[in-house]
């Protein structure tokens, strides 16, 4: 007798493969990674993978959540096979403009985040996550939302890609801005104390961080920059490093040249 793949996957069904085996292993791993991240019972496994068990088995068995998580599982996988597909073809295109692979993302890492959150959301609810708090099931027009958000996504990659190349002046002297005060507070930790070892790498990873940003809006040198970007003061203390009025200065600030 022939067996189909469509037969075995129906024969596995009918076992309860997916609606039982698999969320019982999907909590048990959920559950087993965050008592092993928290270390509540310090580096007893055993302890971690009976009690992620058994709640495997208890909210598997509640049949509200076992209808839950077969359709979010189902749900959220081909989502996500899509958002891979797009990405992937956004970073193939943002490299061929010039920019990073990864520009696009950090371009609009906010809009984004609420894009994301939005559709995890409607996923939750038209998956029946409200009959776990014991809300009746509805569904939104899920499809027409999708379609809404694909369109934005859409539009931000197409902004995202035609500005490659033209920074925002304003943008980069803000990060300008914020590059100098990095590295004035660097110049004031000394380096012979050890105890600000820690600080002065955390500023040092905020100032490459900010230098890559400022490069991937299209900077390709930060000395190419006008000379007023290249000092961060407020007026009075510019003001007193470019013409010398003594009413200007300040002796808790001075005018560095950070280049």
């Amino acid at each position: 007798m022939a067996f189909s793949v469509a037969y075995i996957l129906q024969r596995l069904e009918e076992q309860g493969l997916f609606n039982i085996i698999l969320p019982i292993l999907l909590v048990f791993a959920i559950v087993y990674g965050i008592l092993g991240k928290i270390n509540l019972f310090g580096d007893n496994d055993k302890i971690n993978a009976v009690i992620a068990f058994v709640f495997g088995m208890y909210v598997t068995m509640f049949t509200e959540f076992a209808f839950f998580l077969t359709n979010i599982t189902a749900g959220g996988m081909t989502i996500l096979v899509g958002l891979l597909f797009f990405l992937m073809i956004v970073g193939f295109g943002s490299s061929l403009s010039g920019g990073s692979p990864t520009s696009v993302l950090s371009d609009h890492k906010d809009a984004l985040t609420i894009v994301l959150m939005l559709v995890g959301g409607l996923i939750f609810v038209n998956s029946g996550g409200l009959l776990i708090i014991g809300a009746y099931a509805i569904r939104i027009g899920f499809s027409d939302v999708l379609s809404l958000t694909f369109l934005y996504v859409v539009y931000a990659v197409i902004k995202s890609l035609l500005g490659v190349g033209k920074p925002d002046y304003d943008k980069v002297r803000k990060l300008m801005k914020q590059y100098n005060r990095i590295k004035m507070d660097l110049a004031d930790i000394s380096p012979d104390d050890p105890s600000d070892n820690h600080r002065r790498d955390e500023l040092q990873r905020d100032l490459r961080r900010i230098e890559e940003k400022i490069k991937r809006m299209g900077v390709k040198n930060l000395d190419e920059l006008r000379e007023d970007d290249m000092y961060t003061y407020d007026r009075p203390i510019y003001m007193a490093g470019r013409y010398g009025d003594s009413r200007y200065r300040n002796s808790d600030h001075r005018r560095r040249r950070l280049y």
